[in-house]
């Protein structure tokens, strides 16, 4: 198993359970994770999010997506997936939300950052870049 692998596998461990505490929306969607011993944020590019099977297309600077990102406020991590195009999926309250946040050829889709300073990025095209 690769590195990449293996420490996705291993934050894929930490950040189910983790409740969503805040959400920003700016030039980008920010979600920001914790508990009381961790804390991650999760900076994502053009993403789809999915609330009981009903999906939406998530822009930045759109009123409507704010509204949508609302609906997870306080949403507790229950799935996450990292594909091997760079795709990301992140379910929450046991799948019955999703965001999805699919890798772009041209630029970085998306980004975690935790508090030990670890950064997994999905660089331009769909390769995962780890920084620790």
């Amino acid at each position: 198993m690769s590195k990449t692998n293996e420490t996705i596998k291993s934050f894929k461990k930490d950040i189910l359970g983790m409740q969503v505490t805040d959400i920003r929306i700016g030039f980008s969607t920010t979600l920001e994770l914790s508990t009381e011993a961790k804390f991650y944020r999760i900076g994502l590019g053009s993403s789809e999010a999915e609330i009981l099977g009903e999906k939406f297309s998530i822009a930045p600077i759109d009123i409507r997506s704010k509204l949508i990102l609302a609906d997870f406020f306080k949403s507790v991590v229950s799935g996450f997936e990292v594909a091997e195009n760079g795709d990301l999926l992140i379910e929450f309250d046991n799948g019955m939300k999703k965001i999805r946040n699919p890798a772009i050829p041209d630029y970085e889709a998306w980004e975690i950052n935790t508090a030990s300073n670890l950064q997994i990025i999905c660089t331009p095209g769909g390769e995962i870049t780890i920084f620790e």
